[in-house]
């Protein structure tokens, strides 16, 4: 893949208008022509609610902001999408703390009573407009829908201009009624190119440099196409101007990855010592063996289909790529000393995964245990009904 020694961007971070956004291209180009003028009113266009949705940390709120500092600009210019930057509702915006008296940012998930909302509609705006940004708004309360239909409706009277920018995480919960008021938008998580230009320019505008390519990678898989992920990576406290690794990994929450497949691994490429020697402190840490059912599914997968091992899951997809090759070489070598098919002794292997308890040493141990007796003795019955006991060594 392309590394970020390579990528050149001259990408605006953090973005400053809605032009600098990284990726969204379709949705972010579809607001910006609310701004042109040519096809109907332009304040008719504004007036029209919009209801953005999408994965958390995908980047809805930093779109609506950008969308809401551009339409309360004071400045006047060519392309009215892209903000002065310069004049005291745009300074509002961009200072933390500021408070911009034509923007009105609600929780519906905190807010939850309909006289929440009524108490700021009564509001007037300073200027020639006002938005009003509420998130969470699939988790709004019936009541509080209820007291924004009639404001979102477009009829308003002339005194009031008022934009409505609505935020989601999914349609589901999001009520029909608000649903057919809004222009509504889907923001999907950024494409690998894009991923790679937004990490680039978010290390770039924290003064931080990536240590290898590994830790560019391992950031690029790992924040699944999430901005708000990337920025848990490079904003904060850093110790080193360096991003490492093995610091993507723990932030992100994919370290189990590399140490899980190891464990299984060693199960069964190691022989297994006798009974005295099982050790009472499990080989695995406690975090990745919660995800020993999902590992589990994707060593069956890849039996079943024959290809090669290849997980849509990030922790697996940062480890070195000959480590789940060898796992299932040695799964198909273990196989074979039991006399038994792959699928046969996955499926064993499974009862045990699906019943045990990780959540404290004791679960953790006796799962441990319970593998490796598992993979040193079998009992098969054979064709004539006798049984044989079988060392799988």
């Amino acid at each position: 893949m392309t590394t970020s020694r390579v990528i050149n961007t001259d990408s605006v971070f953090p973005p400053r208008s809605l032009a600098d956004i990284i990726g969204h291209q379709a949705p972010v180009a579809r607001l910006r022509s609310r701004f042109r003028q040519g096809s109907g009113c332009l304040r008719g266009r504004h007036d029209t609610p919009l209801l953005l949705y999408g994965l958390p940390g995908v980047g809805k709120t930093t779109v609506a902001r950008l969308y809401a500092k551009a339409l309360l600009c004071d400045t006047a210019r060519g392309d009215r999408s892209i903000p002065c930057n310069d004049c005291v509702s745009c300074t509002t915006f961009d200072e933390p703390g500021s408070q911009n008296f034509d923007f009105y940012p609600t929780d519906a998930g905190r807010h939850r009573h309909a006289d929440d909302i009524n108490k700021q509609l009564l509001l007037y705006p300073k200027g020639p407009r006002r938005v009003f940004l509420i998130s969470n708004f699939d988790k709004a309360a019936p009541e509080f829908v209820d007291a924004l239909l009639k404001p979102m409706e477009t009829e308003r009277p002339d005194d009031t201009p008022t934009t409505f920018v609505l935020v989601a995480r999914s349609l589901d919960d999001v009520r029909s009624a608000g649903q057919s008021r809004c222009e509504v938008e889907r923001l999907e998580p950024l494409q690998n190119t894009e991923t790679q230009i937004l990490c680039a320019a978010m290390a770039s505008a924290n003064g931080l440099r990536f240590a290898d390519d590994a830790a560019f990678e391992a950031l690029v898989i790992g924040c699944r196409g999430l901005p708000r992920l990337i920025e848990n990576v490079c904003v904060g406290n850093h110790s080193s101007a360096e991003i490492a690794a093995e610091r993507v990994c723990q932030v992100l929450d994919i370290d189990w990855g590399i140490p899980i497949l190891r464990y299984w691994l060693s199960l069964f490429v190691i022989d297994q010592p006798g009974p005295e020697a099982i050790h009472e402190k499990p080989l695995i840490p406690a975090k990745a063996a919660i995800y020993s059912r999902f590992v589990l599914s994707e060593l069956i997968n890849t039996l079943r289909t024959g290809r090669r091992f290849c997980s849509g899951e990030p922790a697996l997809r940062v480890a070195d790529a000959a480590l789940p090759q060898d796992l299932i070489h040695a799964l198909r070598q273990k196989a074979e000393k039991m006399r038994l098919p792959p699928e046969i002794l996955l499926a064993e292997v499974g009862e045990i995964v699906r019943h045990d308890d990780f959540a404290d040493g004791h679960g953790l141990a006796e799962f441990d245990r319970s593998l490796r007796a598992l993979l040193r003795l079998r009992v098969v019955r054979l064709p004539s009904g006798s049984t044989a006991d079988i060392l799988a060594r």
